[in-house]
């Protein structure tokens, strides 16, 4: 039985952003799956409006567009953590080792950030009925300014690793789009094991929170998509966008 539309795959060598290329794709087929991907971004966009650093043949660059969700606006964080546990997962299938989830939405290792992902979505009343996901890992060296927290790539994680991006992109694509469109959403289970790979929990690192440099202990992120944190001896709770990660302690 089939639990979701077909996935239409395209592919630019260059574009502006991938976003972009959903965005006009979706104006021909709003009820079609779309997966958009190139070899080079003008324009890659990131979080809190920066830019994504996208020189080519040096990243994975692609945004999957996902219509008819029907999921319930307090489970928005599902999308999220299906996809980068997803792609956590796909990397270990190739190979790399010990990769993690830096909330809200970064990849890391030991050696820095490794990628990240943006969500896009579009509610109606209680619900998200539409999202758009972009996700960039950093293939080769790129350089990047203030990168506090260090940068890595997949070459420097493992060179004997010949990463094939299309086979990649199709395993990952299909992977996600089954946690999103299956029989039941396995909201429990996922988030679960989405915790499993969390960066930097019981640790210590400096944060910039309500415009002052604290250091923090880093606990846990709770079901809602926040994440808890202790501050002089006080427990608290952190939503996206309200915290900025500095550096380790």
């Amino acid at each position: 039985m089939q639990l979701y539309p077909d996935i239409a795959y395209h592919f630019q060598e260059e574009c502006s952003s991938t976003f972009d290329m959903i965005e006009e794709l979706v104006e021909r087929s709003p009820n079609q799956i779309h997966v958009a991907f190139s070899n080079e971004q003008s324009e890659g966009r990131g979080q809190r409006n920066k830019r994504w650093e996208s020189p080519k043949n040096a990243g994975l660059y692609m945004s999957i567009y996902l219509p008819t969700l029907k999921l319930e606006l307090n489970k928005s964080s599902y999308i999220n953590w299906a996809l980068t546990l997803s792609v956590v997962q796909e990397l270990e299938v190739l190979g790399y080792k010990n990769i993690k989830i830096k909330w809200p939405n970064d990849l890391y290792t030991q050696k820095g950030k490794l990628g990240g992902v943006l969500v896009i979505n579009e509610t109606h009343k209680n619900e998200v009925c539409t999202s758009a996901i972009g996700l960039g890992i950093n293939l080769k060296n790129i350089e990047v300014s203030n990168s506090s927290m260090g940068i890595t790539n997949l070459e420097q994680e493992n060179p004997s690793i010949i990463f094939n991006q299309k086979l990649f992109i199709e395993s990952l694509t299909k992977k996600f789009v089954g946690l999103m469109y299956g029989p039941f959403i396995k909201f429990d289970a996922v988030y679960s094991k989405w915790r499993e790979y969390l960066y930097g929990l019981g640790r210590f690192f400096h944060v910039e929170l309500n415009a002052q440099v604290h250091k923090v202990l880093i606990l846990d992120v709770n079901k809602d998509g926040s994440l808890s944190i202790e501050l002089n001896g006080e427990k608290l709770k952190v939503f996206s966008g309200n915290m900025k990660w500095l550096n380790a302690v």
